[in-house]
């Protein structure tokens, strides 16, 4: 009980110091993301030219499957998911010129796991993920014709990105940043969303994150903080994290519940991909893309 020794109060502060300078430094990269990529596709929902959210979802879930299939990162899932969102943006879906729903999704599961991947699939493995038959040739050529839409602009921001830099400037805690990280995976699956700029969906995913978690603390603490930071509007970012919250509830209390896929005790997958993608997959099926017609 007595007072703690000069070492231990000088390990705490060398701590504390440490746990600012990671804060500081989260701030400057976050500083820079911004800078650097400032969001260069707004509105991309109005931009896909009425692609049906039904359809994209599918494609979501392709390229969701796909890639953890591969075992391949959320984050390579997300910027997949992103390139198409842009390719579709540049590229009405029923023009003649459009690559089809699952042979561009390939060609932008490709490119992006050419930018984060270590291991990149083989053109042949990805041929033969094809409802049809399809070719090393066809697949380079749709990679290519994604690459121009995109104007081989690679570097994207993604929510994944902005989220992992403001879970440290908040000193989230664990639940908080497990939650954050699946409610980020489940934007992707939201339409609504692509109205917001990734910095938009990554903040409002990390309020959400403490409303769902009990953390009215830490909410009130950073909510203006973060907005200010991300140089987001407050309404803004509500509106968007009414979005998330809305989402979350219609796919997972009412269905994902009632088939007693998510129980109330049960913790959140760590990746939505993941846990999306293998409900509803009928048994024994690696993937399955089915366009709406």
């Amino acid at each position: 009980g007595g007072q703690p020794s000069a070492s231990r109060m000088a390990k705490l502060g060398d701590g504390e110091a440490a746990r600012r300078a990671r804060i500081e430094q989260a701030k400057l990269v976050l500083k820079d993301i911004k800078a650097s990529h400032a969001q260069p596709y707004p509105h991309l929902r109005k931009l896909q030219h009425n692609l049906p959210p039904e359809q994209r979802e599918k494609v979501v879930e392709f390229i969701a499957e796909v890639c953890e299939g591969f075992g391949h990162s959320a984050q390579t899932a997300g910027l997949s998911v992103t390139y198409f969102d842009r390719y579709c943006s540049k590229m009405p879906y029923n023009s003649p010129s459009f690559l089809g729903f699952e042979l561009a999704a390939t060609a932008c599961i490709f490119i992006a796991a050419k930018f984060l991947e270590t291991r990149v699939p083989a053109l042949d493995e990805l041929c033969g993920l094809s409802s049809t038959a399809r070719t090393r040739r066809t697949l380079k050529t749709a990679e290519l014709r994604v690459l121009k839409e995109l104007g081989w602009d690679l570097h994207a921001i993604t929510p994944h990105v902005v989220l992992e830099q403001l879970l440290v400037i908040v000193d989230a805690s664990s639940a908080c940043q497990k939650r954050a990280e699946f409610l980020v995976d489940m934007s992707f699956y939201e339409h609504k969303i692509l109205e917001y700029s990734p910095v938009a969906v990554a903040a409002a995913a990390l309020l959400l994150s403490w409303n769902h978690v009990g953390d009215t603390l830490s909410e009130s603490k950073h909510t203006e903080i973060i907005a200010k930071l991300c140089d987001v509007d407050l309404s803004v970012l509500f509106r968007c994290k009414h979005i998330l919250a809305e989402h979350f509830n219609i796919v997972f209390t009412q269905s994902l519940a009632a088939a007693n896929a998510l129980k109330p005790t049960c913790e959140s997958p760590v990746s939505i991909f993941d846990d999306l993608a293998m409900a509803g997959r009928p048994d024994g099926a690696r993937f399955a893309f089915a366009p709406v017609a």
